[in-house]
């Protein structure tokens, strides 16, 4: 999750880095969101995991509910990049720099801080 929280950081500074340059193009929107997929790639499941982990009993309202706050998120992102729209790439590139940063801020410090020092369990629980 670090690597992955990292990349997505590094990413969305790259696009809006690329912005502040006044360099707006297709590529240097695909390339940035292309390192932002795959960040997520290498986070979305072990997020899921960790949401739904600590509650076995109810891991279906769990994931739920994680799959719900990321829609809920996911719409209040976009209606904002849309009331932002000002013709150009800034209000994007600065709010996926601002969320990936604040996404990798989390990760360096809840994961390190929550993250389980034992290994897990390897026999299935029992009911």
């Amino acid at each position: 999750m670090l690597r992955g929280a990292s990349l997505a950081a590094l990413s969305g500074l790259a696009m809006a880095g690329f912005v502040l340059a006044g360099i707006e193009s297709l590529a240097t929107l695909l390339l940035p969101m292309l390192g932002i997929m795959i960040a997520h790639g290498l986070i979305n499941a072990s997020a899921q995991v960790a949401a739904v982990g600590p509650f076995p009993a109810n891991a279906g309202a769990a994931a739920a509910l994680n799959g719900f706050q990321m829609h809920v998120w996911g719409a209040l992102v976009g209606l904002w990049i849309g009331a932002s729209y000002d013709g150009t790439m800034r209000p994007f590139a600065f709010t996926v720099a601002t969320l990936t940063g604040l996404l990798a801020l989390s990760a360096h410090t809840l994961v390190r801080r929550h993250a389980p020092t034992h290994r897990p369990r390897t026999e299935p629980l029992r009911s």
